[in-house]
């Protein structure tokens, strides 16, 4: 049989441990690219938001240079329905409709 006295303290001590448990979040996270560049030497400057919560991105300006391979372009927008995993996504010039024959990265 348990003392009432114990049985006090296993109730307080889980009261004071849920108290103390916190569903767990992410806070969005600014990423900036620096000295990145595509394998033919263009650059890839600026930053965007990424929020792990609802998986969205938010404030992109990102900017590539040209090269022989990739043409140059400014990226304000992602795509969120790209890939079939939550940390897949593109950046594209602008809110489109239709990408097609549209810069993507």
């Amino acid at each position: 049989m348990v003392s009432p006295l114990r049985l006090q303290i296993a109730i307080l001590s889980f009261l004071l441990a849920a108290l103390g448990f916190t569903t767990a979040t992410a806070s969005p996270l600014t990423w900036r690219l620096s000295a990145a560049s595509f394998s033919g030497g263009a650059n890839l400057s600026g930053s965007f938001i990424y929020d792990a919560d609802s998986n969205t991105l938010q404030d992109v300006t990102v900017t590539s240079g040209a090269d022989a391979d990739f043409g140059g372009s400014l990226y304000t927008a992602s795509n969120p329905s790209f890939g079939p995993y939550g940390y897949e996504f593109t950046l594209l010039p602008g809110l489109l409709a239709d990408a097609t024959g549209q810069p993507v990265l």
